[in-house]
């Protein structure tokens, strides 16, 4: 039978595994990469060399937490972007706007003019579910 300091290791290790798979931005990563001048989300490729602007819209209380694994990814290629957050959803972000709202029921719908406002919608854009839509 195991020791105990064994059997302390093994649940620490499985432990630490679980909020490896659990972290937002650690999810992102697992999911999305770029190599060179091609953004891969899941099983499809993007050409980055015919995109002139990225903007990074989201919502929700992992939000920001992905976007910091987003712009780790994509850095100065992202033109700017809007993330609304529940109060107290904090992350250090350089090109990506973090925007409070009191109501996670109100983040998209609140904000929908800013965004219109700040991000040209008329695409193309990369959505939730991977697919590049607007062309």
């Amino acid at each position: 039978m195991a020791s105990e300091p064994k059997l302390r290791r093994d649940a620490f290790e499985i432990f630490q595994a679980a909020l490896i798979a659990a972290d937002p931005a650690e999810a992102v990563l697992r999911h999305v990469s770029v190599d060179r001048d091609v953004l891969i989300a899941g099983q499809r490729r993007y050409s980055l060399a015919a995109v002139q602007n990225i903007y990074v819209v989201g919502a929700g209380k992992a939000s920001a937490t992905m976007a910091v694994a987003v712009e780790r990814l994509l850095g100065k290629r992202i033109t700017s972007g809007l993330i609304n957050i529940k109060h107290g959803h904090k992350a250090k972000l350089e090109r990506i706007r973090l925007n409070e709202c009191a109501s996670s029921s109100r983040l998209l719908h609140r904000d929908r003019h800013v965004i219109e406002k700040e991000i040209d919608t008329s695409g193309p854009y990369l959505t939730q579910s991977g697919a590049l839509t607007g062309t």
